[in-house]
């Protein structure tokens, strides 16, 4: 009896080796496979980079300030629109309280010199959300221009 479960004990144990050895071995395949894929996206990925790169990357004045007003944004804003008109700017959003919409023209006040923001605030009733416009002008806001002129006179 012992002489014919130590075979029959050495053949399972053979066979469960091959088997576990084919799952490992198609495993490490599909890992291959997905690092060649993530490998290929990152070459793709450097070259745009790379052409991007090599061209003349000056930034206009709105490019600059587009990256601030989307910079100063935090987790409780959701910018929706951001517009730019020929003397100023308008960003249309949504908010968790309007003290976050205060903050965040307080800020963009603060990063971008010259610049007058106005804001609106009100509440969206079928969302159930605070909304906002902030209209910003370049320039002196049109207040200081009557107290420079009143002082002037």
């Amino acid at each position: 009896m012992v002489l014919l479960f130590v075979p029959l004990l050495f053949w399972s144990l053979a066979g469960y080796w091959y088997i576990e050895n084919h799952t490992l071995a198609a495993n490490i395949q599909q890992l291959e496979e997905a690092g060649r894929a993530n490998h290929e996206a990152v070459a793709r990925y450097t070259a745009r980079l790379k052409v991007l790169m090599a061209k003349d990357m000056s930034h206009t004045t709105e490019r600059s300030m587009l990256m601030y007003m989307v910079d100063c944004a935090n987790a409780q804003l959701v910018l929706d629109t951001i517009t730019f008109t020929e003397n100023g700017f308008i960003i249309t959003g949504i908010s968790t309280a309007p003290e976050v919409v205060l903050a965040y023209s307080q800020k963009l006040k603060s990063v971008l010199k010259g610049v007058t923001i106005n804001e609106k605030q009100g509440i969206d009733a079928v969302r159930k959300v605070h909304t906002f416009q902030l209209s910003g002008h370049y320039g002196k806001s049109d207040d200081t221009k009557k107290t420079t002129n009143k002082a002037s006179q």
